[in-house]
C-alpha cells in the first residue's frame, strides 16, 4: 500500500493496524495536508449491509465537533475497499505513555479522564456510543491534549452480531459486563470502559487479566477489580471513589452520564468533593437477596395478622408491627448519609489538627456502622493515612532528639539515637540523614572535623532557629552575603531594615523583639556566623570546603569549585600562599566570572577577587585556632 494512492490521498507510511482495520499516513494534494487513513478489512468490506451501517454512522461521528475528538474528514470507496480520513494527531498513545512510565500520577490521570469524558459527553449528546473506549483509542498530542479516536466504528460493526470472525468484536480488557453478555448497550458502557481506562493509569496495568477473552470476559461479569489502594496506597479516596463508581457491574448504579465524572473531579479538584457511600455489584446482589427476604418476611407477617384477627387473639396485635413507608425509609437513608459525612469531617478535621488518635476513633466508628460500604474502605484508607503520618513524627522526633545530642556533645546518645532511626525506619529519608550523620561522626572521630556541638559552643534553641532562619534569607538574598564580607554591621543593618523588613518582623517576634531592635541584633548575627574571621600569617592550602563566605552560598561555592575545577593554576597559587598574586591572576584571567559572581553578591569584580582569594589562601584549620569572639547578643535588652 506504501506509496499508492487512493481516491485523492497518497499513502506514505503504516502508522498501525488492528482487527477494524490498517491505519495509515497520507497526504492529501488538494488542501497540501496529511491526513490518516483508515481502510476496512477485504472480509468486512465484502458485507454489503455492514458497509452501509458502517457509512451511516461515520457520517453520524463526522457531525461531532469536538476539540476532544479525531475529526473524521471524508468517507470513500476505492476499488472495493472502503476506507475514511481523518486528523492526523502526532503524538503517543495513551498505552505507550504507560508502558513507558508505569503508572501515572492522580493528577495526570485525572486530568486524561476529564478531558475523554468531555469528549464522551459531547457523543452522547448526539446518541453516538463509543463501545471501544481504551488507552490505545486514547492519543495525547504533543501539547498534552487528549484526542479520542475510533468513535461509532465499534458500533457499526456490533450492529450486525456479536460475533462476524469467531472474535468477539472490541477488547475484552476494557468491555463493560453488559457488553460482554451480549446485551443491549447504551452510554453507560463507555463510562465503565472510561473506569476501566481511569484503573490503569493510577496503576499501570487493567483489573483483569486471563490467558483467553472469555476468562476476561467472565471477570468483568462475576469478578470485583482489586482496590486501587491496594496497588497505589497514596491514592486520595476521593479518586478511589471515581474509580469504583465507573467500575460498579449494575450498570444502574454506576455513573448515569459522562456529565457527572465530570462534576466530581471538579468538585475534588476545588476540595468541595464529599462523596456518599456507594454500593458495589456484590452489595447490589446482596440487596436484592435481602429484598426477596423482606417480601417472604412481610407476608408471612400479613398471613399472621390476617389469622390473628380471625382468632381474636390478643398477642396477635402485639407481635404486628407497623409498615414502613417508603418517605420514611428514604428519610432514614439520608439520615445515615448525614451521619457518616458528618464522621468523615470530624475526622478529617482533628487530622489535619495533628490530633490523629481522635481523628481514628471517627473513622473506626464508621468502619463498626457501616462494615460493607464504601465508607468503610475509605475511613480504612484513611485509619493508614494517619498510622503513615503518625510514624512519621516519631522518626521526625527521634531524629531531633539526636540531633539535639550531637549539638550538645553527647555523641554516645546521638549515635544510638541515629542507629534506633536507621534499624527500625530504613527505608524513610530521616533514616537516610541520620546514616550521614553517622558518617559524620566517625569521620570526626578519625580526622578530629566536622561534628557540630564539638568544636564551638552549642546554640541554643531560640538562637538556632534565628541562625536557620537568617541561612534561608541568604541563600535567597546573595547580596546579603556580600555585605556581611565586607565586614561593616552598620551597613548591613540599614540593607535589612529597606529591604528585608518584613523577614525581620516575623523573625524578630521568635525572642519577642521589635523589628527595628531586632534588625541591629540581627546583623550581628550575621556578621558573627558568617562574616569573615581575622587574617593569621600561617596558612595552610585547602579548597574552599568550610569558609564561612559559602556557609550559606552553596550556589556561590560551586561556581567557584567549577572555576578551580577548570583552572588547575588556581590551586597551585592558593598552596603559595600569596594572597595579592592569586588576587591579580584572578582580575588577569577570570575577570569576567569574578564580575558575574560578584554581582550576584552585590560585589564588583575587584573586591569579590579580594575576598576570594582571601579565602583561598587560608584552611580550616586557621579560622579554627582563631575563632572570632561571638558577642553576646542575647543579654541585650
Amino acid at each position: 500500500m506504501i506509496g499508492q494512492k487512493i481516491g485523492q490521498y497518497k499513502i506514505i507510511r503504516e502508522l498501525g493496524s488492528g482487527g477494524m482495520g490498517t491505519v495509515y499516513e497520507a497526504y492529501q494534494e488538494s488542501l497540501n495536508r496529511h491526513v490518516a487513513i483508515k481502510i476496512l478489512p477485504f472480509h468486512l468490506s465484502k458485507d454489503k449491509d455492514l458497509v452501509e451501517r458502517f457509512q451511516r454512522e461515520a457520517k453520524a461521528v463526522a457531525k461531532l465537533n469536538h476539540a476532544r475528538i479525531v475529526q473524521i474528514y471524508d468517507i470513500g470507496e476505492h476499488k472495493g475497499m472502503y476506507y475514511f480520513a481523518m486528523e492526523l494527531i502526532k503524538g503517543q498513545t495513551l498505552t505507550e505513555i504507560i508502558k513507558q512510565r508505569g503508572a501515572l500520577s492522580c493528577e495526570d490521570a485525572l486530568s486524561i479522564t476529564f478531558q475523554v469524558a468531555e469528549a464522551l459527553e459531547c457523543a452522547h449528546k448526539e446518541r453516538v456510543i463509543h463501545r471501544d473506549i481504551k488507552s490505545g483509542n486514547i492519543m495525547i498530542d504533543n501539547n498534552g491534549h487528549v484526542k479520542v479516536t475510533d468513535f461509532g466504528i465499534a458500533k457499526a460493526v456490533e450492529s450486525e452480531s456479536i460475533t462476524l470472525t469467531g472474535t468477539i468484536m472490541g477488547t475484552p480488557e476494557y468491555m463493560s459486563p453488559e457488553q460482554a453478555k451480549g446485551e443491549k448497550i447504551d452510554s453507560r458502557s463507555d463510562i465503565y470502559s472510561l473506569g476501566i481506562v481511569l484503573y490503569e493509569m493510577l496503576t499501570g496495568e487493567v483489573p483483569f487479566k486471563a490467558e483467553t477473552p472469555y476468562g476476561v470476559m467472565h471477570q468483568h461479569i462475576n469478578v470485583e477489580a482489586k482496590p486501587v489502594p491496594e496497588v497505589n496506597p497514596d491514592l486520595p479516596w476521593e479518586v478511589e471513589f471515581i474509580v469504583r463508581k465507573c467500575l460498579i457491574k449494575d450498570l444502574n448504579y454506576r455513573y448515569q452520564t459522562a456529565t457527572e465524572i465530570l462534576e466530581d473531579i471538579n468538585k475534588y479538584r476545588v476540595g468541595a468533593f464529599h462523596p456518599s457511600p456507594i454500593s458495589t455489584s456484590s452489595e447490589v446482589s446482596t440487596q436484592k437477596k435481602g429484598r426477596r427476604k423482606l417480601l417472604i418476611i412481610v407476608f408471612s407477617v400479613i398471613i399472621i395478622a390476617i389469622v390473628g384477627v380471625i382468632l381474636g387473639k390478643r398477642f396477635s396485635r402485639q407481635t404486628l408491627k407497623p409498615s414502613i413507608s417508603p418517605s420514611s425509609a428514604l428519610s432514614y437513608q439520608a439520615k445515615e448519609q448525614d451521619e457518616i459525612e458528618q464522621l468523615f469531617s470530624k475526622g478529617d478535621r482533628l487530622a489535619k489538627e495533628k490530633q490523629y488518635s481522635q481523628s481514628m476513633m471517627y473513622y473506626q466508628k464508621i468502619i463498626d456502622n457501616y462494615p460493607v460500604t464504601l465508607a468503610a474502605d475509605n475511613a480504612r484508607t484513611k485509619i493508614t493515612y494517619v498510622k503513615k503520618k503518625i510514624d512519621e513524627e516519631k522518626i521526625e522526633t527521634l531524629f531531633n532528639c539526636a540531633q539535639d545530642m550531637e549539638n550538645k556533645g553527647e555523641i554516645i546518645k546521638a549515635i544510638s539515637g541515629y542507629q534506633e532511626i536507621v534499624i527500625k525506619y530504613p527505608d524513610t529519608k530521616c533514616a537516610k540523614l541520620a546514616k550521614e550523620a553517622i558518617k559524620r561522626i566517625e569521620e570526626f572521630e578519625k580526622t578530629g572535623k566536622g561534628v557540630r556541638g564539638i568544636s564551638e559552643e552549642p546554640l541554643t534553641g531560640p538562637e538556632k532557629k534565628i541562625v536557620m532562619e537568617l541561612e534561608k534569607l541568604m541563600e535567597k538574598d546573595m547580596k546579603l552575603m556580600g555585605l556581611t564580607m565586607k565586614g561593616d554591621p552598620l551597613l548591613l543593618e540599614n540593607y535589612l531594615r529597606q529591604n528585608h523588613y518584613e523577614e525581620m518582623k516575623r523573625i524578630s517576634k521568635i525572642v519577642g523583639l521589635e523589628a527595628m531592635e531586632f534588625t541591629g541584633i540581627c546583623a550581628r548575627i550575621m556578621m558573627d556566623e558568617f562574616g569573615p574571621p581575622p587574617s593569621r600569617d600561617g596558612r595552610r592550602p585547602d579548597v574552599i570546603e568550610e569558609g564561612p563566605m559559602f556557609k550559606a552560598g552553596r550556589k556561590i561555592k560551586g561556581e567557584i569549585e567549577k572555576l578551580m575545577e577548570a583552572d588547575m593554576r588556581l590551586m597551585g597559587l592558593a598552596m603559595k600562599g600569596d594572597r595579592k598574586l592569586l588576587e591579580n591572576y584572578l582580575l588577569k584571567n577570570h575577570y569576567n566570572d569574578m564580575k558575574r559572581i560578584g554581582k550576584m553578591m552585590g560585589l564588583g569584580a575587584q573586591e569579590f577577587a579580594a575576598h576570594l582569594a582571601k579565602e583561598m589562601c587560608m584552611g580550616p584549620s586557621d579560622r579554627r585556632d582563631q575563632p572570632r569572639p561571638r558577642e553576646d547578643y542575647r543579654r541585650r535588652p
